[in-house]
């Protein structure tokens, strides 16, 4: 059994892909965002926000990774990637 988190910590979900054959097939936005949420279920944190980028992870201007971070730095949530 792992640790669990303080009662009432929050969680934010990050979720890429590189391409657009991504984004539909596989490890999908969609396949991504539910491990994440059942994760975050199995260590009981809340997810408040959920975040999908659908961009090389070499690109410095990903919109919702940077909308993720300052989420994460100004709440104090816990981030999960």
């Amino acid at each position: 059994m792992s640790p669990s988190p303080q009662a009432g910590t929050k969680a934010v979900i990050y979720c890429r892909v590189s391409s657009s054959k991504q984004k539909k097939v596989g490890d999908g936005l969609g396949s991504q965002e539910s491990r994440c949420r059942e994760f975050a279920r199995y260590k009981g944190l809340e997810v408040v926000e959920i975040f999908q980028d659908d961009a090389s992870g070499g690109l410095i201007d990903r919109p919702a990774f940077r909308q993720c971070f300052a989420l994460s730095v100004n709440a104090r949530t816990t981030r999960m990637s």
